[in-house]
């Protein structure tokens, strides 16, 4: 059998003075607990300040197990055949198709307006600027307001949607553009 001759060696690992730690928790869990606090307080001078005159639980709770009866365990699609029901599942389908298709045309010709090394900042800017206000609109939102002009029906729709799908698809490709090497473009 062989024997290693060699000694082991030691490695030796340096220490450190002991230090302070700082906690950057702390400060976030004290903000958290005092915005619970105030929550709770202003749910219970709610809760207090309720006008329930005219309340009675007994019958709310009757009538939401009713609904919840009829939403869960007993649900129907009214009056509606099956060909009805596909053919609004097809429109709502095309409705979305239709939209994206719209939007990721027009947001290409917007998105070279945002890229910031194909136009000035002071254009970039503004167009991402008016953009983001529209993502923060929420699509439903938009979608009333354009029934409100337009009247209710899919020509609303389309325009509601078209115009929130443009200004999330304006963001992705003009950072796409913008990541586009110089030489390419």
């Amino acid at each position: 059998m062989i024997e290693n001759s060699q000694p082991k060696t030691q490695v030796l690992q340096p220490s450190a003075p002991p230090t302070r730690s700082i906690s950057l928790v702390t400060r976030p869990r004290k903000i958290l607990r005092a915005v619970m606090i105030g929550l709770t307080l202003i749910s219970v001078y709610s809760l207090v300040t309720l006008n329930n005159a005219n309340l009675n639980i007994i019958d709310a709770l009757h009538s939401l197990g009713l609904n919840l009866n009829a939403m869960f365990l007993h649900p129907s699609v009214g009056q509606d055949t099956l060909g009805q029901l596909l053919r609004a599942l097809m429109t709502s389908v095309s409705l979305a198709m239709l939209t994206t298709l719209l939007g990721a045309l027009i947001a290409f010709f917007i998105a070279v307006g945002a890229a910031r090394n194909l136009a000035p900042s002071w254009l970039a800017t503004s167009i991402k600027a008016v953009m983001a206000f529209i993502r923060a609109i929420p699509t439903i939102l938009w979608v009333l307001i354009y029934s409100v002009v337009m009247g209710l029906g899919a020509s609303a729709a389309v325009v509601g949607l078209t115009f929130h799908s443009v200004a999330y698809l304006v963001k992705a490709y003009s950072e796409s553009i913008e990541e586009t090497s110089q030489d390419t473009i």
